[in-house]
């Protein structure tokens, strides 16, 4: 059966848009899913005395890196200009305590899906497997939660 001239056929397809390379911001939160044989591993948020503006985590008695720098309004518009783009992210999406927030800002993006990457492990946190371990399970079941949010559009590695 042909089309007659004029019409055509509707062959419009919706592409998502995916944000393959998301991350989220660790928090003291995200010690919380912590097994209680685990709670000796727990990281502690302190400022880096080598730089006022970072925050580090204390593993097991060794550092490793914590993103959370201390960006004014106007600084992060200002960043934002700079690169091009708005990273402009509010810090409950960013830290994903508000998980509609995040959701709202990716639709102000118009992005579909995120799949989310760690900050945090960019390097090893630990020389203790047993630690890393227990640290790398409680990332994980927060993850796990913050996924039954919105299972289609969220989703982590």
């Amino acid at each position: 059966m042909g089309l007659s001239k004029g019409k055509s056929m509707d062959t419009a397809v919706k592409l998502q848009v995916i944000d393959a390379d998301a991350h989220v911001v660790e928090t003291e939160r995200t010690w919380d899913y912590l097994d209680p044989a685990d709670e000796k591993y727990r990281p502690k948020l302190e400022i880096d005395p080598d730089d006022p503006g970072r925050g580090v985590w204390l593993v097991n008695g060794e550092r490793a890196p914590a993103l959370v720098r201390k960006f004014s309004d106007d600084q992060i518009v200002a960043l934002s200009k700079k690169q091009g783009r708005n990273v402009a992210t509010p810090r409950a999406a960013r830290e994903m305590a508000d998980i509609g927030l995040r959701l709202e800002h990716m639709d102000d993006l118009g992005i579909d899906v995120q799949v989310l990457y760690s900050t945090i492990w960019l390097v090893s946190l630990t020389e203790n497997p047993d630690a890393e371990a227990a640290l790398t399970r409680s990332w994980n079941r927060w993850l796990a939660e913050i996924w039954t949010a919105a299972p289609e559009r969220l989703r982590w590695v």
